[in-house]
Parts: structure tokens; sequence; C-alpha cells
């Protein structure tokens, strides 16, 4: 269902903070890259929801205490009502609300239920348990900061439309299937879903990508990577259905029928002149050290591109893809990225492109991808600028007013 309508729907939905006799929790999820942050997938009745916990840390020795959660939480507010709601794009997980609660550890305990124990640190060492989840040793981490008072009671709480899967996810599943599925006809028809996929994905987050610079060019999510992209799924509607988006006087077309990607985690998000982090003043001196640079067009481009490369190859190594299914992959990549370069750097040096997020000034790795108005405005998406005869537009996004 459309997020707009869905806003309207559950913007003042209250979740408990300690406890619920209203919902059901499905899944618990840490974010990546050493994030903090728990993210709860829950159920209320048959209608699914994000729920996503900022825990506040108190750091000792610090003059300012970073705010990257509350930009965070700014940036989601931010998009939804400049971009999603707007009819801009729907490429980015809407916020419904924000809620400020007290007694974390009383939530924490609420979320795990019974299913865990926290061990002492005499336990870890004498006794011989089963080795705890990831998950799981957060969460008692959490409730071991909060009782030595290295994390405030209070936390905040922001309410996430659901998505059902990440592209990574996304990738190892259809790989996975491929290689299992021993009927040609079926992999012919699996190979031709991946690939319409990974097109019709690249095209909505570059499109996004591209407005959003076009408005706030000192805008850079900083963290685009195949797992900060989630995907919706629309399927059994008429193949006769369009949705339309226009940039600059070009409209491109895209099946109702399918996935739509959506960004997540603004964690490492900036838009300069509107949102900013407290320390990024005193940390600005060292952005060209980092080739860091939030003007640039091409950062989120290309760690968009490069983590969907890079995952894909090591699902078709994993899955032993033959030449004839992963070649048409490749090629397809080709398009949007100098793949033949990537992997002659790859081939000496995969560990230091692997660690490198920011392209700023290396341009033997700028070279390699286009601006998002490139993509667009070149014929890189030639294929969607044509309406079938029986197609029908049923939404618009960017539409010019």
């Amino acid at each position: 269902m459309d997020f707009t309508i869905l806003y309207e729907k559950y913007r003042n939905l209250i979740i408990e903070c300690n406890s619920s006799k209203s919902y059901t929790i499905n899944n618990i999820i840490i974010g990546h890259g050493g994030s903090d942050n728990v993210i709860v997938e829950l159920r209320i009745r048959k209608n699914y929801f994000i729920i996503k916990i900022f825990p506040r840390y108190i750091l000792s020795n610090t003059k300012i205490t970073p705010d990257f959660n509350e930009i965070e939480i700014k940036m989601y507010q931010f998009f939804t009502q400049k971009f999603i709601l707007k009819n801009r794009t729907p490429h980015i997980v809407g916020i419904y609300n924000k809620q400020t609660c007290q007694k974390i550890d009383k939530m924490i305990k609420f979320i795990a239920s019974k299913r865990i124990k926290c061990p002492t640190f005499e336990e870890k060492l004498l006794k011989h348990n089963k080795q705890m989840s990831f998950v799981d040793e957060h969460i008692c981490d959490i409730l071991l900061r909060t009782e030595l008072k290295m994390i405030e009671p209070d936390f905040d709480m922001i309410l996430l439309e659901y998505c059902e899967e990440s592209l990574e996810d996304f990738f190892h599943d259809t790989i996975s299937y491929l290689s299992e599925t021993q009927v040609i006809k079926e992999k012919e028809q699996i190979m031709d879903f991946i690939l319409d996929h990974i097109k019709r994905i690249i095209f909505q987050i570059i499109f996004t990508i591209a407005i959003i610079k076009d408005d706030y060019p000192g805008f850079l999510h900083g963290d685009l990577f195949a797992r900060n992209i989630m995907l919706k799924y629309i399927y059994e509607t008429d193949s006769k259905y369009y949705v339309a988006y226009h940039y600059k006087q070009k409209i491109w077309f895209i099946p109702v029928e399918g996935a739509y990607s959506k960004i997540i985690d603004f964690g490492h998000s900036i838009i300069i002149d509107e949102l900013v982090s407290n320390v990024y003043k005193d940390l600005k001196h060292e952005n060209a050290y980092f080739h860091y640079n939030p003007f640039n067009h091409k950062i989120d481009i290309y760690d968009f591109l490069y983590s969907i490369y890079s995952f894909l190859i090591s699902s078709i190594k994993e899955y032993k893809i033959s030449d004839r299914y992963s070649t048409p992959i490749y090629k397809l990549l080709s398009k949007f990225m100098d793949i033949r370069l990537i992997n002659r750097i790859m081939k000496h040096n995969k560990d230091i492109l692997d660690s490198n997020w920011y392209i700023d000034g290396i341009r033997v790795l700028e070279k390699t991808v286009q601006t998002p108005e490139e993509y667009l405005m070149g014929n890189t998406f030639k294929e969607y600028q044509n309406l079938p005869n029986n197609g029908e537009i049923v939404k618009h996004f960017n539409e010019p007013k």
C-alpha cells in the first residue's frame, strides 16, 4: 500500500514503551557497522511495523555529545515530509512518528522476553556456555550499561514503514534459488527476474539521489550500501499498469508490479545548511584525509553500485553459478559501473576498496561511475522511456507542477 495512505492511518499510533498487549514481536535486529540501535519488527493484528530504539549513551570525558541519533531521526522526518508525502519519490523508508520513552531497561527486557539469560563475567569464564547470538550479546550489554549508569534511562523510539527484506537478502535468496534449480527453463525465468530487478532497483535509487541532490546539493547519505536498501513488493496487478517518474522533461515508465527499493539508515547522513551534526564543524578539517565531501555527486552512487557488485560476486562464487548465468549479470552491471577497472583494482587491493566509503578526489574511482543526473539525462535507462500502447499510468512521481 502507498505510504501516503499508511501515514494518514498510522501517524498517531502509539507503541507502548515497556509492555504491550496489542502487538507481537517477530524479530530483533541490531544495526550494521557498529550501530548501537535496536531494530524490532512487530505485528499489530495483520499489520507490520518497524520500531527503531536509540539508546542514549553517556560519554565520559567528552565536551560535546555527538547528536548522530537526533540527526538520523530528523532525516527520516525531513524526507518523509518533503519527498515521500509530496510524491517526489517513494524510495525512502517513511517515518510515522517519534516517541520519547522512559526506562530503557524495561523496554529491552520486554523485547528480549524470557529467551535469554545474561551471564556474569565470571560465568562466561567458568561455565561452558553456548555461544550467545550477536543480538543477545548486545541486549545484555545494554542492560549492563544501563545498570552501571552508562546509558540514560530515557530513550527515543521511532515507528517506521515496514519492508519485507533488504537488497542483500534479495540477492542472496535469488542467487541461491538459481543454484538449486535444475530445470533450464526455470533458470532462465529466474535470470530474467534478477536482471529486471537489478535494472529497476538501480533506476529507483539513482532517480531518488538525483532529485535530492538537485534540491540539496550538500546531501550525502554516507552509508548507501546494499544492506541499507530495503524492498517492498507489489504483485498480482495488471501488467498494463505503470508508474511514471519525471526528471527534467524526461519521463520513465516502470511496471507497478515488482520491487520498490527504500533507503534506510541515515546515521552517517548530512545536508549542509539543513541537517548537520554538532561535531561536523570540528571534524571538517579531516574531510580531505578521508576523501569526504557532501557536495560530491558520485560518492553515494559509487558506494551503492560497488556494494551490489561486490555482494553479487561473493554470492555467485558461494553458489558456484556458471558463466552462462553470471556473465549476463556482470554485463548488465557494466552499464552502470566500470567493472573492468574495478576488477583490476580488486585483483590486488579488494580490502582497500571494501574499507573505503568515500572517493572525493580519488580520480581512478570517481571515473568508474557517473553522477545521478548523467545517468538519467543519458541513455542508460532508455528502455523505460516508452509506455506500451496498452499501458496505463496509475501514479506520477516528481511530476512538474
